[in-house]
């Protein structure tokens, strides 16, 4: 019998492997692909309830993983972690566009700004740095 490593195995076929996929990655992708219909259809059954019980203080993007949850939920924000590196934010009015928290600045990147951030700059928007440069 041949063992072959499984790196080898989830190699494309074109480099010699078999082509398989690594499931835990496919999963993440999977469960990031369910995050996305709940942040972009937030009026569906399924994000209705489960945003109801499990944010009810924060926003989905923002919220902790709580102590004591279902094994979907911690799936789903399994999922999400994987949005939440790698998403941008269209600035559009800056209201919704926190300057310290949201990857804002780069398309290509996942660049926020960063400094020494005082705590009454903590909450600010993208709508006042655009309404300070016309004043």
């Amino acid at each position: 019998m041949c063992w072959v490593s499984w790196d080898r195995l989830t190699n494309p076929k074109a480099m010699g492997g078999l082509g398989l996929r690594d499931i835990q990655l496919f999963n993440q992708a999977l469960l990031a692909k369910l995050t996305w219909r709940i942040i972009t259809v937030p009026d569906c059954l399924l994000a209705r309830i489960l945003k109801g019980k499990y944010c009810q203080r924060q926003g989905f993007l923002d919220t902790n993983l709580p102590s004591a949850c279902s094994h979907g939920w911690r799936s789903i924000l399994f999922g999400r972690d994987l949005l939440k590196d790698n998403i941008g934010k269209a600035i559009g009015n800056g209201q919704t566009t926190a300057v310290w928290k949201d990857s804002w600045i780069s398309l290509d990147d996942n660049v926020k700004p960063y400094g020494p951030i005082q705590e009454e700059e903590q909450g600010l928007k993208n709508s006042y740095l655009s309404f300070q440069q016309r004043s």
